[in-house]
């Protein structure tokens, strides 16, 4: 026996000393797929190769060139979309069954085609494969498949509604295949057609889809894709023959659509960043609640606009929750894209990483305590940014950390009473999400009536991936 527990002891002491090393997926068949690429506008079912400028695109971990994009130009865009409005006369005239049949077959084409996808936006984003595998792809399908069920239904569910015409989509460079889904599925099944501009960071889940749409049998004209910059989405914007636009990215961003739309007859849809805050009670579940931080505030690098960016802890188990949440912390791989053993990736741009940087230096000059997880020294310091816990004040921690900021940070606020975590909830210009935490139904209900958010959760926070 006392061999045994002397064994036992030193393969113990092994493990102790062992270090997270990273185990490499396969990304053959996104780099197959771009090599050598060069991706233009698609209009009317075609590639355009002569057009704006170049835009290169490298992947985010490594810093390597995987495809080139070339801009749309303002003669593009006027292709584009008259090629939607004259596609429009005839695609609002199918039937909802006829619009279903389509939807199906890219639904089943996405599904065909979902380790090239995956990989494909891996290499673009810089997230680990797990991310689209288990969220943006099945997103994506699901609202396929789902809007083809509508599509069915429209004319029976639905009557004397009518399709609005040319539909804009503006995208950020959060989640890009599920944003396309979500724009594109419920559009094209209500009978309109469709102009996007996939974002200037992550464009090739963009260009990949549009390649699907020509092998699903998507008729020329119903989705256009015009890559670009901001004068692009500008152009679209203000284009007389758009019906709808649709947007996702800064608030600032969106209020300007706002003020350059005054007076037209276009509609808005907008999904804007803002501030998610997450309460904690002294009455929640302690060890869901920071298992819950790591699988969502950080999700996709935190740079989603559900991500919590906000945690406010009830004060008489601030001090053990915020060590159990480092402790927890301390745990997590930062790894590349395709490594099967990480956790965490890195955002999307390296100038996201600068001016992360820059705002937690100014937050450790104003004496707020910082806390992050060390990135491995096999990686670049320059293009990877760690998990990152700003603990002070909401208005201390608000002053460096903004609210338009979508990064792999949050700030960290004790609360006293249930009055004041409801205030230092309600206290920003955009109330995006919440989620309270408490098992305490009465309690739990008391704060929902009050918390002023477009999206609430009792006990979770976001999308689930499962």
């Amino acid at each position: 026996m006392a061999n045994n527990n002397s064994y036992r002891k030193n393969i113990y002491e092994i493990y102790k000393t062992m270090e997270y090393g990273p185990v490499l997926d396969s990304a053959s068949l996104g780099e197959a797929w771009l090599k050598g690429r060069k991706f233009g506008p698609f209009i009317d079912g075609s590639w355009i190769q002569e057009s704006g400028g170049r835009k290169e695109i490298h992947n985010p971990c490594t810093g390597h060139h995987i495809a080139t994009v070339v801009n749309s130009s303002q003669g593009d865009v006027d292709r584009a979309v008259a090629s939607s409005a004259t596609a429009f006369l005839s695609w609002k005239q199918l039937s909802g069954y006829d619009r279903a049949k389509y939807l199906y077959s890219l639904a089943r084409h996405l599904q065909k085609n979902v380790s090239l996808l995956v990989q494909v936006e891996s290499l673009n984003r810089g997230v680990q494969t797990s991310d689209p595998r288990e969220f943006d792809v099945p997103a994506a399908v699901r609202h396929f498949y789902h809007y083809a069920g509508w599509a069915q239904l429209i004319h029976s569910d639905l009557k004397g509604w009518e399709p609005q015409g040319v539909v804009v989509g503006i995208l950020s460079s959060c989640c890009p295949l599920a944003m396309l889904a979500w724009i594109i599925a419920p559009a094209l099944a209500a009978g309109n057609t469709v102009c996007l501009r996939p974002s200037i960071k992550t464009p090739l889940p963009a260009m990949l889809l549009a390649h699907i749409a020509i092998e699903a049998g998507l008729p020329a004209g119903v989705l256009n894709m015009l890559p670009g910059g901001s004068d692009v989405a500008q152009q679209l914007i203000l284009h007389n023959d758009v019906a709808h636009i649709t947007f996702s990215g800064q608030t600032s961003i969106g209020r300007q659509i706002i003020q350059a739309t005054a007076g037209c007859s276009k509609k808005l849809t907008m999904l804007l960043s803002g501030r998610t805050p997450m309460l904690v009670f002294d009455t929640a579940d302690i060890d869901s609640a920071s298992d819950s931080i790591l699988k969502d505030a950080w999700f996709n690098q935190g740079q989603v606009p559900w991500a919590v960016t906000q945690l406010l802890v009830q004060e008489s188990i601030f001090k053990d929750f915020a060590e159990k949440l480092k402790k927890r912390l301390n745990k997590v791989a930062i790894g590349r894209a395709f490594d099967k053993m990480a956790d965490i990736g890195q955002p999307c741009s390296s100038q996201t990483v600068v001016n992360v940087r820059q705002a937690i230096t100014k937050a450790v000059e104003k004496g707020l305590e910082v806390f992050q997880v060390k990135v491995p020294d096999h990686l670049s310091q320059d293009l990877f940014f760690p998990p990152t816990l700003v603990f002070g004040g909401q208005l201390e921690s608000n002053q460096v950390v903004g609210e338009d900021t979508i990064a792999p940070v949050v700030t960290v606020t004790p609360f006293r009473t249930t009055k004041e975590a409801i205030a230092l909830a309600n206290n920003t210009r955009y109330g995006v999400a919440a989620s309270v935490w408490t098992e305490n139904a009465a309690l739990a209900l008391e704060v929902a009536a009050h918390l002023e958010v477009a999206c609430l959760y009792m006990i979770a926070v976001g999308m689930k991936r499962s």
